[in-house]
């Protein structure tokens, strides 16, 4: 079996390549009042700090403030910038031109413009969406902030790193900008804490910073086609689908269009996790229908659902052994319990997981992308029946543990022999 010293193994490597658009200098633009009201909870920079702080994140982004236009452009002239936020209450300054400067100096920067909540409700939001890469409701949550920076990011870096890393991704559906506002800010927290939880069950401290670049990303539709076409652009890497009800499909208000996405995904041969989310509470009746997940958006119990969803659906949690009834016969944490359970688990148990590829979606939430691709493209008969997928496994798992005590790790490609 092909081994390497951890600091070298290929995949290490491949995680540090991950993520090469990082945001480091942000241009806030906003009147000197709109400053002061951004910053009534404390100063910015000092809340972003916190926030990074808080997922074990190092060098969080500066923010550079500018109180007029013609300030801004000066300073986009003479330093470089990550991300230009704009407040279009800001004195004199009319958004579509002003992002029409910008992007005369800088091209490929992305402008998001900042809305306070009483401007969400009162005015439309007519932004140039060839100008404007995102419109949000800032409701002066930090964390709305930090879910901005990481979703630029991400869509900056989606195709890098699938083609590098393999990296999963999860599309999350929505098109009101005063919801997916906060809402990105909950589905970011969850995914990063779900991803350091998983993480730390494979690695120690020295490499689960390079192994975080490997999470989730998330991609945010707006409308049905979009959303189409980001699980035929990547359909070996999109994990899981978490769709509003209601958007626009062929360029009109569809009260059902997330019904009807999860059903051309089905069409297509997508058989994707799908949570659906509605503010209408009849609507868990069709998800149920569906045998797909539900949320109502003003519930109280929405944090507690998406979790449920990431970790029993996207593989974050314990991985459940299950008979093909459904009856729950073993769980296991970690890999070591993964591998002890395996050696007395029903061999009808290890089929049903085998052949729903569940596996290799829970192999996938802990970065261990070789093992779940070789698992997934291996039939049953391929690896010897239900107990040659056991003996596999269990092989794999103690080879890799073993690995990671002598500081080695293993090359899962070298275990399956054609």
């Amino acid at each position: 079996m092909g081994q390497g010293v951890l600091g070298r193994d290929p995949w290490i490597l491949r995680f540090n390549d991950l993520m090469p658009f990082v945001i480091r200098e942000i241009l806030l633009v906003s009147s000197p009042y709109d400053g002061f009201i951004l910053e009534e909870d404390g100063p910015l920079n000092e809340r972003l700090l916190s926030e990074y702080s808080e997922f074990n994140l190092i060098l969080a982004p500066r923010l550079i403030h500018a109180t007029d236009e013609n300030s801004a452009l000066a300073l986009l002239n003479e330093r470089r910038f990550d991300l230009v936020l704009v407040v279009p209450g800001s004195e004199g300054i009319d958004v579509n031109r002003f992002a029409e400067r910008v992007k005369a100096i800088l091209p490929r920067i992305s402008i998001v413009v900042l809305n306070s909540d009483v401007q969400s409700r009162s005015m439309q939001f007519n932004y140039d969406p060839t100008l404007i890469q995102l419109a949000v409701t800032w409701s002066g949550d930090s964390k709305i902030l930090f879910a901005i920076i990481k979703l630029i990011e991400d869509a900056s870096n989606v195709d890098f790193d699938v083609r590098t890393g393999d990296v999963q991704i999860i599309v999350v559906v929505e098109d009101s900008p005063r919801y997916y506002s906060s809402f990105l800010a909950l589905v970011y927290a969850e995914v990063m804490k779900q991803s350091h939880a998983v993480i730390s069950e494979v690695l120690s401290g020295l490499h689960r910073n390079s192994r975080l670049r490997s999470r989730p990303k998330i991609l945010l539709a707006k409308n049905f086609e979009q959303a189409v076409g980001y699980v035929e652009r990547y359909p070996e890497n999109i994990i899981g689908v978490i769709s509003d009800c209601e958007f626009s499909q062929e360029g009109k208000v569809d009260a059902s269009a997330g019904i009807h996405l999860y059903l051309k995904l089905k069409e297509l041969g997508y058989h994707l996790p799908f949570l659906l989310q509605s503010s209408d509470k009849d609507r868990a009746q069709d998800a149920k229908a569906l045998n797909i997940h539900f949320a109502h958006k003003h519930s109280a119990t929405l944090v507690s659902d998406i979790r449920s969803f990431l970790k029993t659906d996207l593989g974050f949690g314990d991985f459940v052994f299950r008979l093909p009834s459904g009856e729950e016969i073993g769980r296991a944490h970690s890999l070591y319990e993964m591998e002890e359970l395996l050696g007395v688990m029903d061999l009808e148990s290890i089929e049903y997981h085998a052949q729903n590829n569940h596996f290799s979606m829970w192999f996938k939430a802990r970065s261990m992308f070789i093992l779940a691709r070789i698992i997934k493209s291996k039939t049953i008969p391929e690896l010897g029946g239900p107990s040659g997928v056991r003996n596999y496994l269990k092989d794999v798992l103690h080879r890799s543990r073993l690995g990671q005590m002598s500081g080695m790790v293993a090359d899962f490609s070298q275990v399956v022999k054609d």
